[in-house]
């Protein structure tokens, strides 16, 4: 029978026999079958012993059992392991005597830990279960013999695998438990540990991430193609071997509608077991290849309706019809297939396209639609439905802009066992707790019986919005009723902690739980850098809320042992920062905190809180949650209130029209928020941009007639709000509320911030507009969100995340497909892979820069030779070296100006207006530069060229990346190195910045697709393209901050051998990750032998760094703490900063040095020197009394120093971003001054002391010791005042403060006498009273120096200190400093403080001291000019 072959163009083709085909394909297929390896005979005989004699059943079955095994395994292993792997899994289930349900379910579970050692991830009840029973089936179908009891015997013997815990008696022998994911020769993982998958609602779905797949194939590369060169190679190759029919019966095998191990079955059927890794590809990559034929099969569809569509040549006036013929054939073809397989399973819809060549299809599925790159197909002109992201997006085009609007996720339909805890459920004393609520949402029910009704440890994912803190009090009072007993509850036994990621966070959850525990009469404390408490305020608190550090500094303390022996549960939230910079800190405190338990055998519960991550099996096993049962999961379609979004990208090129589009597309969203009477927020990407655009709302407002909507006016209290709000010293908050509006952001004063959340809270406010950091701290939902820094569609992730939509890669792949080279650069984990100890040579840097020219210059040329191109390198200096030579290799190529579209005379208008000289140059030729160094004009000018595409090339710093909207056709990165200042060498950049520079590549108003390419070192070359499509997990940050961790473990005693330290670092979450990612950390495997080695060469490096800086001594394989390593640890500095100290301090350290060493600390490594700032710097050190170092004004450390001298100088500081680091350089300066002050007593150096002591005064009263007068301490004080005072005798405060009132009256006019007694009261008047108890006659005993002080100014109620000009509350203290002024030598140093009076004593040396020359000084740590001065020599007499 002959059939016209489907014409997709005029050519005429030979006839083609579709029957002949058949057999043909038939013929092929049975010469491949007949070439299996005698491996795979050998595999079905070691299951079937009778395979020759055995039935259709049982083959039948075996082929299922088979498939239900690759699915299982779900990655690619070797032949040698596969079978291996069946066989074992075979003896598991053949021996079962019954074919109950029950007892296969049973064995399965008893059996699931060994499974999943044999499999190397968690796997499903129900995908084992399925498994089980075809191998079940397959041992009953056959008879019973001594091999099959010979199987059996085997899986009994060797059960007891022995498990080990966390930090469990390690000599150090590597924990047996965590013998996981060895990578095999061919990088599959054969063994994981004993953990099993956790209780979710989302299980089977979640377990392709858990997976350790690692196929050979590349993501993104399988389609009709790969198939095609896959079956060419299972043929054999050659003409008559083309494998085009084998992929035609692959493909009508992926597109059945039949189950998994079904599917499974038929391709191993096809291409035998010998290629069964074949198969898990197939199956892996199934939807790419269904989505292929899908397209391919639509083009062809499109194209022959065209064809039929237009007259052929040659017409004799018939019409044929393709479609009917061919589908005729295809029926006769698919009836053959059926009969082939002998199974009736449905191949779904394969008639579409087996009338069609596999060449035919290969071709048409990799044509495009017209709208492919862009989103999507749809109707209409001006929208489109969105294919990548959930059903219902909407794509609208409009004038200047595109607008995507996504629906919210639908919400996850209740399961027929579940249902919602109802609070009358909860025991009377804790629904006290939750007034006004009926029920816990679905989250909170979920995990009600594990928190409340059991001690397990738990983690929960979930995300933002998700009711968290709900489950945290849940946790808490189950806690509270462990503690009631007699109806009488026992506060003194217990403490919680609540740890919050930041101090904004930790002032929100205090309040909450504040408030909703009082009626349990629960006191509620906030303990963070802003509020300190008192011992006796920490007594009478039974729960603390904390930030990581602070709970880090009083648990390192072991004078605070007894507090932290009362915590009975530990609350963690925002877990999943553990790779934050802070995250070394979240990991050291639950190491700490696990030690306790396991040396105390007390009980301590720990509660983590996190957004979902993909790792959480990792951090389960850190926060030793057992995953059965308090490991809980939950995705975005548990969001309590489901989130729509859209999301504008800005097409209009000219900057004035964009910035207008912008604004007025913001506040048309924000309008129609209002007219739905919902509120509205608006994040911004900085401070000052909140002000800025309120006032531009307000402005359209006005002019569009809009302004009512807005205002506030009706509110009933709008009249009393108006006069508290009147009250606050930030102008912007006063100005705006009489429109509606409100602006928050860090710089804000907290009264103001709380302040505005207050009255946004209460509708008072229409209207926000806020930075990010408002989305962590404060708990204040709106129904509108605007984030106004995104200006294309691919830039959204951040504001995914501030949104919570967003918390994981999974997530974000699957709202942002459409930006298909950002989602697979943000899966590329840069930021783990090797370790690259050395960096690179700087002597080796710019030749390899050099090098890299040239393949850039030709990237260009093959990439984009008329399209915008951005080129990042790493300095300033690059830029004009990489310009010069692409102008060279344009010269050479005798198109010097070929990247220049710009006339002449424009072009001379332009460069009259540059000022850098090597800009001007490089702009002839059409090559711009961009970098933090040009000033303001030139940068605008030339970002304004390049988006009008007057120039063709940009060569720039990683800033532009973050800091302006340029993208480019093609974006090339030269070189993944940077130099970095603080540790002087050559580092890799952030994954983020790599990201960030890859996302520029692709204009959405110009292109469908973006180009982007990696100059990399060639050593580096691999680890891009092996990491380059695989997620990234949460890792550890502790090793970076290894030393001071350990040092405070040395001081606290909890270390004093090697063998301590390594115990130590098993229960930290750096162990968990070395075990499952070894690569990350620069291991080559997961050996015990290889972690013994890396974690004993760790704690010796450790040691040894730490001993080289003084902090701790080695004697052998023990160590002890030095005073610097202690002095370290209890006021929470680096090692480095106090190894600093030690070597720069000495007996008489002048004030000048003192403050460049305390300028010099690490702690100020980190102060952000922003674009442009070293300008700022170099005039603030033009008006400051000592000098700094004017080569290094970008220097964090010299600008530290400025604003400390700017500070004493009480100097108007340049920008508002310097009020802001000045408080933070403030706030670290007390401990760190603190430290110096005990380093300088413990050696001795009484001067250095009391130069330090002025020094600490000098920060909290924002006054020069000895050049500023005392007296300017005063509220009042002015010059004249001044003057007149010290022509009276009064040079000091404590002058004023030793007259009496009625003679300061008697001595001063009127006026000034009462202004000047008011400001006195701000000030303590202190009087001192000593008694010298003489040693024994036998010297036993030294002499005793007895001490009352009191404070006789009885009007003063408080113990608060007097510093305006500091930025935190502090209570006074004072310094007892008792030493030799002749020799300069101290001998006593003592710190109190007291609300009225009290007595000390002090010791005096034992050996013979001059009395005559031995003083005792009173010294202020926060008021200069107070100091009292005493002589033993007097008192003696």
């Amino acid at each position: 029978m002959l059939l016209p072959v489907p014409r997709l163009t005029n050519s005429l083709r030979g006839p083609f026999d579709v029957d002949q085909a058949y057999l043909h394909r038939k013929s092929l297929l049975q010469n491949r079958q007949s070439k299996r390896s005698k491996d795979d005979l050998e595999l079905a005989r070691k299951l079937v012993p009778r395979w020759d004699e055995a039935s259709r059943d049982v083959r039948q079955t075996y082929k299922q059992f088979l498939g239900a095994l690759v699915e299982l395994i779900n990655g690619e292993i070797s032949s040698e392991e596969f079978h291996e792997v069946a066989k074992t899994f075979y003896d598991f289930f053949s021996g079962c005597d019954t074919d109950s349900g029950d007892l296969i379910t049973q064995r399965v579970v008893d059996k699931k830990g060994e499974l999943q050692k044999l499999f190397g991830y968690s796997i499903s009840d129900s995908t084992l279960q399925k498994a089980a029973s075809l191998a079940h089936r397959l041992s009953s179908l056959q008879s019973p013999d001594d091999e099959t009891k010979l199987f059996q015997a085997k899986v009994a013997d060797g059960n007891g695998a022995n498990y080990h815990e966390f930090g469990d008696n390690i000599t150090f022998q590597f924990p047996a438990r965590f013998l996981v994911e060895t990578p095999t020769a061919n990088g599959y993982p054969m063994a994981t540990d004993s953990w099993t998958t956790p209780i979710s609602l989302q299980e089977d779905q979640d377990h392709q991430s858990l997976s350790s797949h690692q196929s050979n194939v590349r993501q993104g590369t399988v389609n009709l193609r790969w198939l095609k060169n896959v079956c060419d190679r299972i043929v054999g190759g050659g003409s008559q071997l083309s494998g085009d029919e084998l992929a035609m019966a692959l493909c009508r095998a992926l597109q059945s509608n039949k189950a998994g191990d079904e599917i499974a079955g038929d391709l191993l059927d096809l291409v035998g077991d010998g290629a069964f890794e074949t198969v898990q590809d197939l199956l892996m990559h199934r939807k790419d290849i269904v989505d292929a034929i899908t397209h391919g099969m639509s083009m062809l569809k499109s194209e022959k309706m065209h064809s039929n569509s237009q007259p052929r040549m040659p017409s004799y006036g018939t019409q044929v019809t393709i479609q009917t013929e061919s589908d005729r054939q295809i029926e006769k073809l698919r009836r053959k297939e059926e009969k082939r397989h002998k199974r009736g399973g449905d191949y779904g819809n394969m008639h579409d396209f087996s009338g069609e060549s596999f060449s035919s299809l290969l071709i048409a599925s990799e044509r495009k639609q017209p709208l492919d790159d862009v989103m999507g197909t749809g109707q209409g002109s001006d929208s489109s439905l969105v294919s990548a992201l959930p059903q219902g997006t909407v794509r609208l085009h409009r004038k200047s802009y595109e607008e995507v609007r996504i629906p919210p996720t639908p919400t996850a339909p209740m399961r027929p066992d579940e249902k919602l805890i109802e609070i009358r459920e909860l025991d009377e004393f804790a629904q006290a707790a939750f007034q006004g609520y009926k029920s816990l949402n679905r989250i909170q029910s979920r995990i009600f019986h594990t928190t409340y009704h059991s001690n397990e440890n738990i983690l929960v994912c979930a995300p933002t919005g998700a009711g968290k803190t709900n489950i945290a009090m849940i946790s808490v009072l189950h806690e509270i009723k462990q503690h009631f007993r007699d109806g009488i509850l026992h506060k003194n036994e217990f403490k919680i902690v609540y740890v919050a990621p930041m101090k904004a966070l930790a002032s929100e959850v205090t309040s909450t739980f504040s408030h909703r525990l009082s009626p349990l009469n629960l006191t509620v404390s906030e303990l963070t850098g802003d509020m300190q408490l008192s011992k006796n305020e920490l007594e009478e608190t039974q729960m603390i809320v904390t930030t990581p550090e602070k709970w880090d500094v009083i648990t390192r303390k072991s004078s605070d042992m007894s507090l932290s022996m009362l915590v009975k549960l530990l609350i963690i939230d925002e877990v999943h920062l553990l790779n934050d910079d802070r995250g070394s800190v979240i990991e050291a405190l639950v190491a700490r905190t696990l030690r306790q338990v396991e040396s105390s055998q007390s009980m301590i519960r720990i509660v983590g809180l996190s957004a979902t991550l993909p790792n959480y099996l990792e951090v389960a096993q850190f926060l030793r949650v057992n995953p059965e049962t308090g490991l809980f999961f939950f995705d975005s379609s548990y969001r309590p209130v489901p989130l729509a979004q859209q999301y504008i990208g800005i097409t209009e090129k000219d900057y004035a029209k964009r910035n207008n589009l912008y604004n007025s597309i913001c506040y048309e969203k924000v309008l129609d928020s209002l007219k739905q009477g919902h509120q509205a927020m608006v994040f911004v990407h900085s401070r000052k941009d909140t002000g800025k655009t309120a006032r531009m709302l307000i402005e359209i407002a006005q002019k569009s007639g809009d302004l009512m909507l807005f205002t506030n006016e009706e509110h009933p209290q709008f009249g009393l709000i108006k006069k508290e709000v009147g009250k606050s010293r930030n102008r912007e908050v006063v100005e705006l509320f009489g429109y509606g509006f409100g602006i928050h952001h860090a710089g804000m004063l907290r009264a103001d911030r709380g302040l505005t959340e207050r009255l946004f809270s209460d509708g008072l406010l229409k209207v926000l507009v806020c930075t990010a950091t408002l989305a962590w701290g404060v708990n204040l939902p709106a129904h509108t969100v605007v984030i106004k820094f995104i200006n294309s569609l691919k830039d959204n992730l951040n504001a995914e995340v501030a949104l919570g939509t967003v918390t994981n890669v999974k997530e974000a792949c699957a709202w942002l497909g459409y930006t298909y080279l950002f989602i697979r650069m943000k899966m590329n984990p840069l930021v783990y892979g090797i370790a690259w100890d050395e960096g690179y040579p700087g002597k080796f840097y710019c030749p390899r820069m050099n090098s890299m020219n040239k393949p850039a210059y030709a990237a260009i040329c093959t990439h984009s030779p008329s399209k915008p191109v951005l080129i990042f390198v790493s300095s300033r200096r690059q830029t004009r070296l990489t310009a010069l030579d692409l102008i060279q290799h344009a010269a050479s190529d005798e198109h010097p100006r070929q990247f220049l579209n710009i006339q002449e005379e424009d072009l001379e208008m332009v460069l009259s207006q540059v000022t850098d000289n090597n800009l001007r140059h490089t702009l002839r030729f059409g090559i711009g530069l961009h970098h933090a160094g040009l000033n303001d004009r030139d940068r605008s000018l030339v970002e304004e060229l390049f988006a009008n595409s007057k120039i063709q090339i940009l060569v720039c710093t990683s800033t532009l990346a973050w800091g302006v909207n340029l993208p480019a056709h093609l974006v090339i990165i030269k070189g993944t190195e940077y130099f970095d200042g603080k540790t002087r060498r050559y580092v890799d950049f952030p994954i983020t910045d790599i990201l960030q520079m890859m996302g520029r590549a692709g204009r959405p108003q110009y292109d469908q697709h973006g180009k982007a390419v990696i100059l990399v070192h060639e050593p580096k070359k691999s680890f891009y393209k092996k990491f380059l499509y695989e997620p990234f997990p949460v890792e550890s940050n502790l090793r970076e901050h290894l030393h001071d961790h350990i040092n405070a473990e040395i001081v606290s005693g909890t270390i004093s051998h090697k063998e301590d330290a390594l115990h130590y670092l098993t229960w930290t979450y750096l162990f968990r990750r070395l075990v499952v990612n070894p690569a990350y950390y620069g291991l080559e495997d997961a050996e015990s032998n290889t972690l013994n080695s890396y974690l004993s060469r760790l704690v010796q490096t450790t040691f040894e760094d730490l001993e080289d800086s003084g902090c701790i001594k080695m004697n052998e394989d023990s160590v002890e703490p030095l005073m610097l390593g202690s002095i370290a640890s209890q006021y929470y500095l680096s090692y480095m900063t106090v190894s600093m100290f030690g070597s720069n301090i000495s007996l008489d350290t002048s004030l000048e040095v003192f403050l460049h060493i305390l300028s010099g600390a690490s702690e100020y490594d980190e102060l952000p020197v922003r674009h442009n700032e070293e300008n700022f710097n170099a005039t603030l050190s033009k008006m400051v009394p000592y000098l700094v170092d004017e080569h290094r004004l970008d220097d964090p450390h010299v600008k530290a120093n400025l604003l400390f001298q700017a500070h004493f100088s009480r100097l108007e500081l340049p920008i508002s971003d310097y009020v802001t680091d000045l408080k933070s350089v403030l706030d670290q300066s007390i401990r760190i001054i603190q430290a110096m002050i005990d380093i300088c007593a413990n050696s001795g150096w009484l001067l250095s002391s009391l130069t330090c002591m002025h020094l600490l005064q000098m920060v909290m009263q924002g006054m020069w010791y000895e050049k500023d007068s005392s007296l300017w301490m005063l509220p009042s004080m002015n010059d004249d005042c001044l003057s007149h005072l010290n022509k009276l005798g009064f040079l000091t405060l404590q002058d004023l403060l030793d007259v009496t009132d009625m003679k300061l009256q008697r001595l001063l006019q009127q006026s000034p006498a009462s202004e000047l007694y008011k400001d006195l009261q701000h000030f303590p008047r202190i009087q001192v009273n000593m008694r010298l108890q003489k040693s024994d006659n036998e010297g036993s005993k030294p002499p005793v120096l007895n001490i009352k002080l009191e404070k006789t100014n009885f009007r003063r109620s408080t113990s608060r200190a007097f510093t305006p000009r500091f930025p935190k509350v502090k209570d006074e203290a004072w310094w007892l400093v008792l030493g030799n002024f002749t020799t300069s030598e101290l001998y006593t140093l003592k710190r109190i403080s007291f609300s009225d009076r009290t007595t000390t004593r002090m010791e005096l040396p034992n050996n013979s001291i001059n009395l005559q020359e031995t003083k005792l000084l009173i010294i202020s740590d926060c008021y200069l000019g107070l100091d009292q001065e005493f002589s033993l020599g007097k008192l003696n007499h």
